[in-house]
């Protein structure tokens, strides 16, 4: 497949996507829910009445509203971020040129070519594409706007022992495939590389 490294190629958000991943995140958030308020308080109840099995159940019963609560948290999270990105996103949301890629979602301005020292294919349990990593050089990373998600990000990147900056660049509700996302990316990359004063 040939790659067309023209000038610039605009990969827009796709509404219905996002809209599906706001409602899938309302699903998570009910269940979850379900579990906190409904499921474990009932376990708790049952544990601490019965006997010998009654510490397991009671302890399922914690297990299940901790987990609950969680998903809570992360769903209603998801939910409110899938229905602000569909509502507000207006033009580009990754746009791809000679000079470097930017995805709205990640940073303010462009990342630069010359800033990624590798462009590799991000996988879900080894096997499922999800996304594009960008692993990006130390010494531009600091001169990046990144957004308040991609710091956060960062900062528990960090804190988690990587060293390195590594930007996901997901198709996750864009008009566009992984493995197209992967393609325009490495044939920039490459287009950039071969023509520098470009």
């Amino acid at each position: 497949m040939t790659i067309d490294t023209g000038p610039a190629v605009a990969i827009e958000a796709s509404p219905i996507e996002s809209l599906t991943n706001s409602m899938l995140a309302l699903v998570v958030t009910a269940l979850s829910a379900e579990a906190a308020l409904r499921a474990g308080p009932s376990a708790v109840a049952v544990g601490s009445r019965a006997g010998s099995l009654g510490f397991l159940v009671l302890v399922l019963g914690a297990v299940l509203i901790l987990v609950g609560l969680l998903g809570m948290v992360v769903g209603g999270l998801w939910a409110v971020l899938s229905l602000w990105g569909a509502l507000t996103s207006r033009g580009p949301v990754v746009t791809i040129t000679r000079e470097g890629i930017r995805d709205t979602r990640v940073a303010a301005g462009l990342i630069p070519w010359r800033a990624v020292r590798e462009v590799r294919v991000l996988k879900i349990r080894g096997r499922v594409p999800a996304g594009v990593v960008l692993e990006i050089d130390p010494a531009v990373e600091a001169s990046l706007n990144l957004t308040g998600i991609a710091r956060w990000m960062r900062s528990l990147s960090r804190f988690l022992g990587a060293s390195r900056l590594r930007i996901t660049i997901t198709a996750q509700g864009l008009k566009v495939e992984v493995d197209q996302l992967l393609s325009l990316c490495l044939g920039h990359a490459q287009a950039s590389r071969l023509h520098p004063d470009n």
